[in-house]
């Protein structure tokens, strides 16, 4: 097995930043961050620059990232973690962060703020014949796609006690992109955002 470095640039890294810095300033309280899917860190680097805060990343392949980071999978390494050191918990996947949120969720017992990524694909599963030829079916097929996703998503998050969260969402290609926060008081209370 070889270690390497994975460098990834982060889409939308400006938007991600402003939600960050935003998403902070909902707390009054000394930061603590925990970043389950810290890539090299350059996100928190930026917002480093105007808002003040500790940070612990998690990342699956080697880092160089200016915070200190643990190095493995976040779906283990989340059960080893005292997760009461943290008031805002960053889920930037660059797919699905469901199965660590519903790992997350329960264990909260104070105010946390949970900002996430959530990037699905929309033609999952269907044949490239079928998607590359029409464009009109295939607009058709994004927008029914876009509104089924945006109900299970809300669904999602309701189930978890989520009422209320702040989102971005952006469509790019077959992929439907959503960036956003929300406030957690404890696992069985969620602070109303907006």
């Amino acid at each position: 097995m070889s270690n390497r470095t994975i460098k990834k640039k982060s889409s939308h890294f400006h938007v991600k930043t402003a939600l960050r810095l935003e998403a902070l300033e909902q707390l009054t309280d000394e930061i603590n961050v925990l970043d389950c899917y810290h890539g090299d860190g350059k996100i928190y680097e930026a917002v480093s620059k105007q808002k003040k805060f500790d940070l612990l990343g998690i990342e699956k392949n080697e880092s160089r990232s200016i915070f200190k980071v643990l190095r493995g999978d976040n779906l283990k390494i989340i059960d080893e973690i005292d997760l009461r050191k943290f008031n805002v918990i960053d889920l930037d996947a660059y797919t699905d962060c469901t199965n660590l949120l519903k790992k997350i969720i329960p264990k909260l017992t104070r105010k946390t703020l949970i900002i996430y990524t959530m990037i699905i694909n929309r033609m999952a599963g269907m044949p490239k014949n079928l998607i590359m030829n029409e464009v009109a079916i295939n607009n058709k097929i994004k927008t029914i796609t876009n509104k089924f996703i945006n109900e299970k998503w809300a669904a999602f998050l309701k189930s978890l006690g989520v009422e209320t969260y702040k989102e971005i969402t952006f469509s790019e290609n077959c992929f439907l992109k959503k960036y956003g926060y929300f406030i957690v008081k404890s696992c069985k209370n969620i602070e109303k955002m907006i």
